[in-house]
């Protein structure tokens, strides 16, 4: 069970993903159950939270040689810095 924002991210469609769901998306199918409403809890959050079920693939969606190099790239994609992904790239900006 998470915040309800966090279960929207892992589960965004293209055009709202975050790095959070192309990330959850890579190994899995995440689903969310449903929603349980801030009056479930003692004491009760400010937030609603959410079940979600991810439905983990056999093998990764992309078979990435570095995960680690591949998850650097993500975060630059959604980074504002245009220079962390030239960077990455190794490229030089101009």
């Amino acid at each position: 069970m998470i915040q309800r924002e966090v279960a929207q991210n892992m589960v965004a469609k293209p055009g709202k993903m975050t790095t959070l769901s192309v990330m959850s998306q890579l190994y899995g199918y995440p689903k969310i159950i449903r929603y349980v409403s801030p009056g479930c809890f003692r004491p009760m959050p400010t937030v609603t939270s959410a079940i979600v079920h991810i439905e983990v693939y056999k093998s990764p969606y992309f078979n990435l040689r570095n995960d680690r190099n591949f998850t650097r790239l993500v975060k630059a994609g959604f980074s504002s810095s245009e220079s962390k992904s030239i960077t990455l790239f190794g490229m030089e900006s101009t």
